[in-house]
């Protein structure tokens, strides 16, 4: 007795005359079959080549994903140092803020004394006409 491949059945030589009609049918049943496990191998590579597609394409979104990760990172660092940027800002702000209220009210007492001493002035030289 012969070994077969998983799947395959014994077959009767086509001259085999105890083999009779039902070696034919056999004969046809097995070809039928071989048909089927072509199909199923067709199928199989199919579906391999499915998964290697798949398997492709999610390699890809993992990197897309690390490189989005990688641009999300530098953005909120940038963030944080434009708002550590603008909180100096408005800290300089009030600051300069404060100096230029405290300018403008020296500039207004000094114009004010600027002001009296002129008419001061004015009135001393006035007097000394009569």
């Amino acid at each position: 007795q012969a070994i077969f491949a998983q799947g395959e059945a014994p077959q009767a030589p086509l001259g085999d005359p105890s083999a009779g009609a039902g070696a034919l049918g056999e004969r046809r049943c097995g070809r039928a079959a071989m048909s089927a496990r072509e199909e199923q191998v067709q199928k199989a590579r199919e579906l391999q080549a499915d998964i290697e597609r798949m398997t492709s394409r999610a390699e890809e979104v993992d990197a897309e994903v690390k490189t989005f990760a990688a641009e999300q990172a530098a953005v909120e660092s940038e963030l944080a140092q434009v708002q550590r940027q603008w909180g100096q800002i408005k800290a300089d702000k009030a600051s300069k803020q404060e100096r230029l209220n405290a300018l403008a009210r020296e500039q207004d007492m000094k114009e004010a004394e600027c002001l009296a001493s002129v008419q001061g002035s004015a009135t001393t030289a006035r007097v000394r006409q009569r």
